[in-house]
């Protein structure tokens, strides 16, 4: 008896994503892009507040410790709201961070935006994952999850350079400004 050997049914065709999952991968490259640009801009900072570039580096630190604790108290915080409504609440923190943070005049306050502008970051990357892959489905939730993702490395390789090259040009207030505006743009 010989076995005939048959050919693999062909592979369904890929689906095509939902276009919410651009929409979140834009907010996780703001996002990304918020988390490190300060970076690019400490020298700046530092001499607008007349603190030491070390101080200054504080708005780094700060950031990273808001997202410490925003991503996992956020998640479960906002666990029974709708993840829009989370989504949109984290992007209006955002912008609003964003904007107070470029108008204030003191270093403390700076670094209180800083760190609810985390907060809210973290929350927004927690659900936006959860929501891309719920939004695409089954078949293609690895896919949609990767590129949402990818908006935040995305952020490292593009978003914070052009936001230190701006903050360089306009100074450190007006990346602020656009990182302000661009979060308003997305809710």
């Amino acid at each position: 008896m010989t076995a005939t050997l048959q050919p693999a049914p062909a592979s369904p065709a890929p689906t095509a994503l939902p276009p919410v999952i651009y929409v979140l991968t834009a907010g996780t490259f703001l996002m990304g892009t918020t988390e490190f640009v300060v970076a690019g801009l400490l020298t700046s900072v530092s001499a607008d507040f007349t603190v030491s570039v070390a101080q200054a580096g504080l708005a780094i630190t700060v950031f990273a410790i808001g997202m410490i604790v925003g991503a996992p108290s956020m998640a479960l915080a906002t666990l029974r709201l709708p993840r829009r409504v989370t989504l949109t609440a984290a992007l209006v923190v955002f912008a609003a961070g964003h904007a107070i943070g470029a108008l204030t005049e003191s270093f403390g306050v700076l670094l209180g935006t800083r760190f609810v502008t985390a907060v809210a970051t973290g929350a927004f990357w927690a659900v936006a994952s959860v929501a891309a892959v719920d939004a695409a489905g089954p078949r293609i939730r690895t896919r949609a999850l990767g590129i949402v993702l990818g908006g935040g490395m995305l952020a490292n390789v593009l978003g914070v350079p052009l936001g230190a090259f701006i903050g360089q040009l306009i100074g450190w207030r007006g990346t602020f400004w656009g990182l302000a505006m661009l979060g308003v743009l997305f809710f």
